[in-house]
This record gives C-alpha cells, sequence and structure tokens, in this order.
C-alpha cells in the first residue's frame, strides 16, 4: 500500500536546492603589487583575463548551468564576470555593493606591511597580533584589529564581520529570489574569507586565502549555506602571496 504523504512533502523533497558558486576575481595589476585593494580599483591582467574565461569554460564543462549571476560593481568585479559569463549564452550579471571587498579607508592602495607600520607610528600602543610569516597569523583578524583602532575616523576601514554580513544579506536574497536555481558570485579574497567564517565553513588551505578566479560552490540546506564541492584544486595560495588583498 502507498504510504499517505501529503503532497506539499513530496514536492519539498523533489525541490532541487539553491547553489551559489562564489569565485574571487582575476589578477589585477595591485594583486601583482601586493598593494591593498578594496573600495580602490586596478584592472585585469592579461593572465586575471585569461584566467576568468578559463573558470567559466572549466564551470560550463563541468556541467554547472548557471541562471543568474551577481558581481560586486567594481571594476576588476565587473570584468571577472562579463569574461566567466562568456561561456553562458543569455545570462547577464547583475552588480551589487554587497558582493565588494572590505574597504581598507585610509589604507587604500598601501602594502600590508606598511599599513601595519603607519598605524603602529600614529596609534601607540596598537597591538596587530600575530604577522605574516607567524605561526599563528590570521589576516581577518589582523584586518579586525586595523579596523578597530579606528585612529582615521574620516575613512575608517571596514571590519571583515561587516562585509561578511551584507555578503550573507545577499545569499539569503538569492535563496529568496532564484530558489533552486545555480547562481554566479564574483566577489574579493577577504569578503569571501570572512563570509565562510560567518557561515562556520572550512576546508583545507583556505586559511591561506584564495587564488584569484579560485571558486567554492555553497548549497542552501535546511540548516543553512553548507561546501559542497570543497576547495577547488587552486584554491589555496602559499604564504608568499598572503598580502594579496582585494
Amino acid at each position: 500500500m502507498r504510504p499517505n504523504v501529503p503532497h506539499s512533502s513530496i514536492a519539498r523533497a523533489a525541490s532541487p536546492p539553491t547553489r551559489v558558486i562564489l569565485a574571487r576575481h582575476g589578477e589585477t595589476r595591485f594583486n601583482l603589487q601586493h598593494r591593498m585593494q578594496g573600495l580602490c580599483d586596478s584592472p585585469l591582467t592579461a593572465a586575471g583575463e585569461a584566467s576568468a574565461e578559463k573558470l567559466g569554460l572549466g564551470l560550463r564543462d563541468a556541467g554547472l548551468a548557471i541562471d543568474a549571476a551577481f558581481s560586486a560593481d567594481t571594476g576588476r568585479h565587473r570584468r571577472t564576470a562579463q569574461l566567466v559569463l562568456r561561456a553562458f549564452s543569455g545570462v547577464s550579471g547583475t552588480e551589487t555593493a554587497a558582493l565588494r571587498e572590505c574597504d581598507f579607508g585610509g589604507f587604500e592602495g598601501m602594502m600590508l606591511s606598511d599599513a601595519v607600520a603607519e598605524l603602529t607610528r600614529i596609534a601607540p600602543g596598537w597591538n596587530p597580533g600575530p604577522l605574516p610569516g607567524d605561526a599563528h597569523f590570521d589576516m581577518l583578524d589582523l584586518l579586525e584589529r586595523i579596523a578597530g583602532a579606528t585612529v582615521r575616523e574620516e575613512y575608517p576601514v571596514e571590519p571583515p564581520s561587516s562585509a561578511a554580513e551584507r555578503a550573507h544579506a545577499l545569499l539569503e536574497d538569492i535563496h529568496r529570489q532564484h530558489g533552486g536555481s545555480t547562481s554566479l558570485a564574483i566577489s574579493s579574497g577577504i569578503t569571501v574569507l570572512a563570509l565562510l567564517r560567518r557561515l562556520q565553513i572550512t576546508a583545507p588551505g583556505l586559511e591561506r586565502g584564495m587564488q584569484n578566479c579560485a571558486h567554492l560552490v555553497l548549497v542552501r540546506r535546511e540548516h543553512g549555506w553548507q561546501l559542497e564541492d570543497g576547495a577547488s584544486p587552486h584554491c589555496a595560495r602559499d604564504m608568499h602571496n598572503v598580502r594579496q588583498n582585494g
């Protein structure tokens, strides 16, 4: 005898989950120079453009169909989305401030080491905590400490936790408006890492950051967002490049 299962329960069980392909933008000139790149912008390098196109082709060849696309509203993110979407006909991108990189305030365009040195000079007693190269270095923690110093009130630094909240709000909007579909979201390194920490998602190598055009697939389950595929093979980067923010 067929069990008496409510039709609504069958429909929920058959509904596909919402997926978001979360990727970092292609390599930029500031990335090559190891400069802090938040709201400031620099164009993609030739390698950055090539890797963005390769990402699109790789996603398509893996059988991932993109139904909607979102990117931060700055040039490097816009261009990355355009190049990725060349592999998907009929999909146009939507720009949103929710996917922007952290605003590095008065330290935009600086080397991270120079920003730490400057903050140490103008804020006596400030403790940066572990620095790049230290065994317990944590980029998000360092940026939270920089933001918490509040020594440049006319142009403050946005804490990574704030970037995580706006990115998470976008994920929830995507789930509400595009439930059961697969969306592309192009953001930046610190914002992605902060969002994953907000979601309590970990993967091997993520503590060292993401390469340009690395991607993760997030899936919306009953209890929230989870990592579906794990880190892509080229997700982690070595400590030599850990200063490539943005």
